[in-house]
């Protein structure tokens, strides 16, 4: 499997950011080349 690691400073909280990359149903409605997106199982 490929890994791509990046950084950045970004002006938003780490929680803030979570919240973000976990609402991974919400993904096609803020990047335009995903037209779908699933969560095929989740545990918390």
């Amino acid at each position: 499997m490929t890994t791509i690691t990046r950084s950045s400073l970004v002006m938003y909280s780490p929680d803030q950011m979570f919240d973000l990359v976990n609402d991974v149903e919400a993904y096609p409605s803020f990047l335009p080349w995903c037209r779908d997106s699933k969560i095929i199982s989740k545990n918390d």
